[in-house]
């Protein structure tokens, strides 16, 4: 959930992703940061794991839309 809506990351060129295991705790689930110049996100499921699975299409949307950018900028830049 944004506390803002229309926020924005430009990706700078130290920007970095991690995921972090927290441990076997529930409430405690692994979390994705994506840390940089412009701030930290961090990205984490609810703290009910009978709910992850729903969250595991968000996350491949996620990295199919991160391949998908990726793909356009490689493009873009060699035109």
């Amino acid at each position: 959930m944004w506390d803002k809506p229309g926020l924005t990351w430009v990706i700078g060129p130290w920007d970095e992703v991690t995921v972090e295991e927290t441990g076997p705790d529930p409430a405690f689930p692994p979390v994705m940061m994506i840390s940089g110049t412009s701030g930290l996100l961090t990205i984490r499921p609810p703290s009910t794991p009978s709910t992850w699975i729903t969250r595991v299409s968000f996350l491949h949307q996620l990295r199919d839309g991160a391949d998908e950018l990726a793909a356009l900028l490689a493009k873009r830049a060699i035109e």
